[in-house]
């Protein structure tokens, strides 16, 4: 929809843009809710989302393609929904810390996250132990527990710098494999597998497992299918 010098979204596209984002913000960092109901109107709803432009509506904006037609600029695929603080974040310095391909990702990323938890409960809100272990060692890893008092399992500060630590190099082959049939864990390692990916790794997708004995915490292997290692993410506690 064209205004001005801008390739807009018409207000049907920006619906199904947070519809299938479930109004959650897609930055893997982020992921917080943007819509509540209205504290003193029954009828209104209190919400924070963008429909943000992955490349920029008009010329001089943040990733601006010259090459994209009006149709593809103000098409669905051209947009990423984010919370109002996100939707500001990556176009900060005219967007040069999140380019193209790293907002295509994020888009990707939470959308199969939403619909891989389409009718599944939220957890209960209970204290979770992460006990990361590493296995056939590699490179001086190192071992340690963090208690995370959240809901499920989150990837914070400390376990991204423990992260950066254990791969250093993402030109390295990683895969991410969460234990069949928890969900707790298959969010978890979605958001393991978004933050590597945002640290420049290729990785295609998610594996499942089962193994006796039981996999709790967080297992770091060599891969058996191919050069690398695998992140296995186990049970969140014994």
């Amino acid at each position: 929809m064209k205004t001005g010098n801008r390739d807009n979204f018409s207000s049907n596209i920006i619906s199904i843009l947070k519809q299938r984002a479930a109004f959650i913000c897609s930055n893997p960092d982020c992921k917080c809710l943007t819509i509540a109901p209205s504290k003193t109107d029954p009828e209104k709803v209190e919400f924070n989302g963008v429909a943000s432009h992955i490349c920029s509506a008009a010329p001089g904006g943040p990733r601006y393609n010259s090459e994209m037609t009006p149709e593809e600029r103000s098409g669905i695929k051209n947009g990423i929904f984010l919370c109002s603080n996100c939707s500001v974040l990556i176009d900060k310095n005219n967007g040069i810390d999140y380019s193209e391909s790293t907002l295509i990702n994020w888009k990707l990323n939470h959308e199969n996250w939403v619909a891989s938890n389409l009718n599944k409960k939220l957890l209960d809100n209970k204290s979770t132990t992460i006990n990361v272990v590493s296995h056939n060692q590699i490179g001086g890893i190192t071992a340690g527990v963090v208690n995370v008092g959240e809901p499920q399992r989150k990837l914070t500060p400390r376990l991204k710098a423990e992260t950066d630590k254990m791969f250093p190099d993402n030109n390295e082959n990683i895969s991410v494999s969460y234990v069949s049939g928890n969900t707790e864990a298959l969010n978890f390692a979605t958001e393991i597998k978004d933050y590597l990916i945002s640290k420049g790794f290729t990785i295609k997708g998610l594996g499942s497992f089962q193994r006796s004995p039981e996999v709790f915490g967080l297992a770091i292997e060599n891969s058996r299918h191919e050069n690398g290692r695998c992140i296995l993410v186990g049970y969140p506690k014994k």
